[in-house]
């Protein structure tokens, strides 16, 4: 059977959650309701605010100036001037010394330079080494005729004769000082035309290795090379010293660094 004091348990249990699921309730719906409130513009009439006003500074700079003076003058210890604007100074670059070498290596001409005027082969002009001496020369044929005795016609022979234009030095020795350029003409080509100084141009087609000719003081002219040159031009090369034909030089060579002979 039920009892008295089960019932009495039961309803004590009941009777405790409903108060708590009722506490719940209400704590939810009374959150909302605060969340939900509009606000009231009375209240916010009632808040004080702060407000700051930006007044433009009618000071000029000389007038802040001379009162920094004024007030200085009085200690005696500072002076401030005015600003006084310099005008920018330009750097000049400094030339390095590899354009200062190439400015200095200029072409010595002597007080009697003059073109080359004289007459000089047109063809058949040869170059060979003769007796410690390289000979510019040309070929003459000669003929003669011989008549013996007792016979009506002679016998003629063929007789090669060389006439040396120039003799150039096969061993040059570069001398302590250099020698200017007294004409045009600086050396003679390999088929035995002159060289004119003036027409690197027309040689600067070689290449470092190939011998266009020879100058006046006996030293071999090559073609266009990257070497280190020397202020005439030539620079010495697995102990053989030469000129060399450069792209940055108008000329072939600035002198002569032996004695040159002249034509």
């Amino acid at each position: 059977m039920f009892r008295t004091r089960d019932f009495v348990l039961v309803f004590t249990t009941v009777l405790f959650l409903l108060m708590a699921i009722g506490t719940t309730v209400f704590k939810q719906n009374y959150n909302l309701g605060m969340a939900d409130k509009p606000e009231n513009p009375a209240e916010r009439m009632n808040e004080e605010y702060k407000a700051e006003v930006y007044v433009k500074e009618t000071v000029t700079r000389e007038e802040r100036l001379i009162s920094m003076r004024e007030q200085i003058a009085k200690s005696n210890s500072v002076t401030i001037s005015s600003p006084v604007s310099n005008p920018p100074e330009i750097e000049t670059p400094a030339l390095s010394e590899e354009s200062e070498s190439k400015t200095e290596a200029e072409v010595q001409y002597c007080q009697d330079y003059a073109k080359y005027a004289g007459s000089w082969p047109n063809g058949g002009v040869m170059l060979d080494v003769s007796e410690g001496a390289r000979i510019v020369y040309t070929e003459n044929f000669l003929e003669n005729e011989f008549n013996y005795i007792g016979t009506s016609s002679g016998v003629s022979t063929t007789e090669t004769r060389k006439d040396v234009i120039l003799q150039l030095p096969v061993f040059g020795i570069k001398s302590l000082g250099v020698s200017c350029l007294s004409s045009d003409v600086i050396g003679i080509a390999k088929e035995g035309s002159l060289i004119r100084n003036d027409e690197a141009s027309l040689y600067g087609i070689f290449n470092s290795g190939t011998l266009v000719g020879y100058a006046l003081d006996g030293f071999p002219i090559y073609g266009v090379g990257e070497v280190d040159a020397d202020s005439c031009g030539g620079s010495s090369v697995d102990g053989q010293y030469g000129y060399y034909i450069s792209k940055e030089r108008s000329v072939i060579l600035n002198c002569f660094s032996a004695k040159p002979v002249k034509i």
